[in-house]
């Protein structure tokens, strides 16, 4: 089995001291100076709160404020809220500032635009009705996005027309371009600790790397995953516990008798048997309830289903699994209740599986008819752990052709091993089978409901382990099948694939279907985000894979394409197909983008486009 070594000990604060209690957070924040420079050109200014006294700035990297002169409050992405008992003068290099609505409220920052996502493609007659609400722009990208610059001067004027449009049967989602957010966050007060989310790199985030994440604020506008069906084959999960009301579906329990039924409640005479429950919160724990953690699929629709219990072995706490509970449990995931997506942190070394007499030839076939023919033909996604041992085989099943094989990568972005910057010691399994990485360590989740379970409450801050790992990559495709129902499972993993950031230091040497590949972290560390932008496409086949290589991406400040000659004609466009750079590619082959604004851009030459984000 793939198993975590977890144990136990809250929205975007970096360097941050902090003192956290359930129920109560105490933060002791500290200076981090910096200079500052413009964000963005289209800014609403909110009430005048004692503006003089409370300003948000934004600052560059690795510069300095002087903290001699006012206290200061990091808010994300490099913004401050500087205090001071007396009247603040605006520094002229400070080219804006802006007040907060409260002293207490999230800040946000909103232009007078809105993004349209459209149900099918428009006709004359429709898109003639969104010029009505100001000037139009269709991505060229994707013909389902529009962005309308509404022309109003007041945030009520734009909120009035987000909701008109609402109205429209032919529109899908309107949302506000939102350029910067607090609110977008969750409101769940373990979420600052959930750095696989959103890594800040702070002390409370164990010094990670700022952008190691799966860039979830970004994909939640998106998709959040509503009504998916995600099945979790595991120990079990805590049905009463409160991240899950509402949400659960009818589970099963594959050691169950004729007297005993538990419909995929864990057994509770070892602690261990919390790892279903943590599983389960990873994916779906609620959002914005002001309890516990935000899930990656806050939305989804759960389905215990118990396919393994622990027991005591030569003093040592192990799982316990046999053929039929492989076989019933699966089944019962994708043919009886019909799940979207199947969640299984569980993997066997050839030792294992000889000594539990499974059948694999058996296995095999029933994974693959859950492939084949779950969802109506369209396939259930599978996502395996690949395993812990640090070894260069990934565990069966992950390691079958048609399964999704996850390993797990730390909060400094690299594949995790032993001495590695978490200071745990273990590591994740790697090989040719290998799909992508998703973080995997120190992740905070659920627990089982009072004291049994990791840590003796209802939450596990550190569960570890490739364990970890697939749940958050099965999250991710349960927003992929919220966003686009018609994606099949071959379409689900292909997108994840080809999405991946190619995380540095690592080279992607190796090609197969899904493009560049790395025998540690496969295509990559899966990016919720990227992938989302690509499954407006009702198929993926036309996405195709190209020789050319873009690095860094997410990139600030400049990128570098490999596999094209010197004085290459290229063009920059934005994802509305705005031409933002045009030029030849100098001896070096790095292009300087530092005058974009953070978001999605294009990059064409050769008649081949590269996609690639711009970070703040």
């Amino acid at each position: 089995m793939a198993i975590p070594g977890a144990l136990a000990n809250v929205r975007r604060y970096r360097l941050i001291v902090g003192i956290i209690s359930y129920g109560k957070i105490q933060l002791n924040f500290v200076a981090f100076p910096m200079r500052y420079y413009i964000l963005l050109s289209s800014l609403f200014v909110f009430l005048n709160l004692d503006a003089q006294k409370r300003l948000v700035v934004r600052t560059a990297d690795n510069e300095t404020l002087d903290s001699k002169q006012y206290s200061i409050q990091y808010l994300s992405n490099n913004y401050f809220l500087l205090s001071s008992e007396n009247n603040l003068e605006i520094n002229p290099n400070w080219e804006f500032s802006i007040e907060p609505k409260t002293a207490e409220s999230h800040i946000s920052f909103e232009t007078n635009q809105l993004v349209i996502r459209t149900r099918t493609d428009l006709n004359h007659e429709q898109e003639s009705a969104l010029k009505k609400f100001g000037t139009c722009q269709k991505n060229k990208h994707n013909g389902s996005l529009y962005l309308i610059h509404t022309g109003e001067k007041e945030i009520n004027g734009v909120r009035n027309k987000k909701s008109k449009l609402k109205c429209l049967d032919f529109i899908k989602t309107v949302q506000i371009n939102q350029y910067f957010t607090l609110n977008d966050c969750s409101n769940d007060p373990l979420y600052p600790r959930q750095w696989y989310l959103e890594n800040t790199g702070t002390p409370i985030q164990y010094n990670g790397t700022p952008g190691a994440d799966v860039q979830i604020n970004d994909a939640w506008n998106i998709s959040k995953g509503t009504d998916i069906i995600v099945a979790v084959l595991d120990s079990g999960i805590d049905t009463l516990h409160p991240e899950f009301t509402g949400r659960l579906l009818p589970g099963f329990d594959a050691f169950a008798t004729d007297s005993i039924n538990t419909n995929g409640y864990p057994f509770l005479n070892l602690n261990e048997n919390a790892h279903g429950t943590a599983c389960a919160g990873i994916i779906g724990a609620a959002q914005d309830n002001e309890i516990g953690i935000s899930g990656i699929a806050p939305e989804s629709k759960l389905v215990p289903v118990r396919i393994f219990f622990y027991i005591e072995l030569n003093n040592q706490v192990v799982p316990f699994t046999n053929m039929n509970a492989l076989l019933t449990g699966s089944a019962y995931a994708w043919n009886t209740i019909g799940a979207d997506i199947v969640s299984c942190s569980a993997g066997l070394t050839e030792e294992f599986i000889d000594l539990l007499t499974i059948d694999t030839t058996i296995c095999n076939e029933e994974l693959l008819m859950a492939h084949t023919e779950g969802r109506n033909g369209k396939g259930t996604s599978m996502f395996f752990s690949a395993g812990n041992e640090n070894s260069p085989n990934v565990l069966w099943p992950a390691n079958l052709d048609k399964t999704i094989a996850v390993g797990a990568s730390d909060m400094c972005d690299t594949r995790k091993r032993p001495n590695d910057c978490s200071g745990e010691n273990w590591g994740s399994d790697y090989g040719e089978t290998l799909d992508h990485v998703a973080p995997g360590v120190k992740i905070a989740t659920c627990d089982i409901s009072g004291t049994p379970g990791y840590a003796g409450n209802d939450y596990a801050l550190t569960f570890n382990g490739t364990s970890a790992a697939c749940p958050i990559a099965a999250g991710i495709g349960a927003l992929l099948l919220g966003e686009n129902p018609a994606l099949t499972s071959d379409e689900v993993r292909h997108l994840l694939n080809i999405t991946s950031e190619k995380v540095e230091p690592y080279i992607y040497d190796s090609i197969n279907a899904d493009g560049s590949w790395n025998e540690e972290v496969g295509h990559g560390r899966i990016n919720a985000y990227l992938a989302l932008t690509q499954a407006f496409n009702a198929s993926v086949q036309n996405i195709e894979t190209t020789s050319l290589e873009l690095y860094p991406n997410p990139a600030r400040n400049y990128i570098c394409l490999k596999g094209v000659k010197n004085d290459t004609q290229y063009t920059i466009k934005d994802s509305f197909g705005r031409l933002c750079l045009e030029d030849r590619l100098s001896e070096s082959a790095n292009i300087l983008i530092d005058k974009l604004k953070p978001g999605l851009y294009f990059i064409q030459t050769k008649g081949q486009v590269l996609k690639f984000q711009v970070q703040y």
